[in-house]
């Protein structure tokens, strides 16, 4: 059965690399010392083992239900474990045939969980309490039992959430195959009283082989490692070229030099491009404000002749014309022309002149009529007799 996207799966996951283990001096230290104290009230010389249960990376667990399939593991996955209190699960000897754990013998149990990073790759790390260290001591791998959300990018596995963890399932790396080839348990120690001496490293027993040597990323000669390994650890880690690589080294690769190039070449066209569109723009403002400028007199007058005025308010209106005005639009002019005409009516009105002015398109006033401004002839500022236009 195929996982929908985002459907949760319960699943059996195997979750170990072949790092660089951790010795029973690291446990000692992740361990808090109100739970080691706790555990010496139960247990005077209680025997710890420490199992990377999840980390960064890519696996092949087996899932309930579903055939197996390469899994990635992210960051984001393995931090959404924090919300989970792991304390007190307990560990058995292999699988069920599902997750269950009834029925099922317990070798120990989880007191401590955390996370730690382990030559750059971040792990989900159990310590475990084991009563009877000969059950448990060979057995140096370990996978995880949970409920697990999953879904599918790319035509690739992505684990998202987890929901629930339910148990371990410790086995022998001799006789079982975890998901990552080469999986060994990260340290074991057993916590001595104090003065008495800590067996940080006790000897294997005689069924199981020597440990191989582990070595560190500071012993190898990476001159020897094929450069498609290289490669395939780089992928793995979903390492992309701007964490290796700075612009400028990108920028002198022959795969991405004239990509680069290509884009600087478009940038500098676009600005030139903009520059000369700005240009036009400019140009064409300036020309339509010198035509504007030199038709504006002209527009004006007949923009006043096109009123009912009288001979008075047209001359007084056309003599204020100014010689630089910076608006000379349409209704700037309007505009201007209304301000002139309530000046003409402040001067009549200084001289007792009640000054209306006709309807725009209506009858014409009469001579004679109340208040025509031909009774101010005598007017110095009304040389003429005022007539309706």
């Amino acid at each position: 059965m195929k996982p929908e996207r985002g459907e949760m799966v319960r699943s059996r996951i195997i979750l170990q690399n072949n790092i660089q283990a951790l010795s029973g001096v690291d446990i000692m230290a992740m361990l808090p010392p109100a739970v080691l104290a706790d555990l010496k009230q139960r247990d005077p010389h209680p025997f710890l083992q420490a199992y990377s249960i999840c980390h960064e990376g890519v696996s092949t667990p087996t899932l309930l239900g579903d055939t197996a399939r390469p899994i990635h593991w992210t960051r984001k996955a393995l931090q959404s474990m924090r919300a989970f209190a792991l304390k007190g699960i307990r560990f058995f000897l292999g699988h069920n045939a599902d997750n269950s754990t009834e029925g099922r013998p317990s070798l120990g149990e989880i007191v401590w969980d955390g996370q730690k990073e382990i030559d750059g790759i971040l792990h989900h790390v159990v310590i475990g309490h084991f009563p009877d260290r000969s059950k448990v001591q060979a057995l140096d791998i370990c996978s995880q039992e949970g409920e697990w959300t999953f879904f599918e990018a790319a035509g690739q596995w992505f684990a998202d959430k987890l929901h629930a963890i339910t148990g371990i399932a410790l086995a022998n790396s001799q006789t079982d195959r975890p998901a990552f080839a080469g999986a060994r348990r990260l340290a074991m120690v057993q916590a001595m009283a104090d003065g008495d001496e800590e067996d940080d490293d006790p000897p294997p027993r005689r069924q199981t082989p020597p440990k191989k040597e582990t070595k560190k990323m500071s012993d190898i000669d990476l001159s020897t490692v094929p450069f498609s390994k290289l490669v395939q650890e780089m992928q793995t880690r979903q390492t992309v070229p701007s964490q290796l690589f700075k612009l400028e080294d990108l920028k002198k690769d022959p795969a991405f030099a004239k990509v680069f190039a290509d884009s600087e070449a478009l940038d500098k066209t676009v600005k030139e491009r903009e520059a000369e569109l700005k240009k036009l723009k400019d140009e064409k403002l300036a020309a339509d404000k010198a035509l504007a400028a030199t038709t504006a007199k002209t527009r004006f007058e007949t923009m006043v002749d096109s009123m009912t005025l009288t001979p008075k308010q047209k001359t007084f209106v056309k003599e204020s014309f100014p010689k630089q005005m910076e608006d000379v639009s349409d209704a700037a002019l309007q505009t201007f022309i209304e301000g002139k005409l309530e000046d003409f009516k402040v001067a009549a009105k200084a001289f007792n002149v009640t000054d209306e002015l006709p309807a725009q398109g209506g009858a014409q006033q009469k001579a004679g009529d109340k208040d025509d401004l031909t009774k101010a002839a005598n007017n110095p500022l009304l040389e003429e007799d005022a007539e309706i236009a």
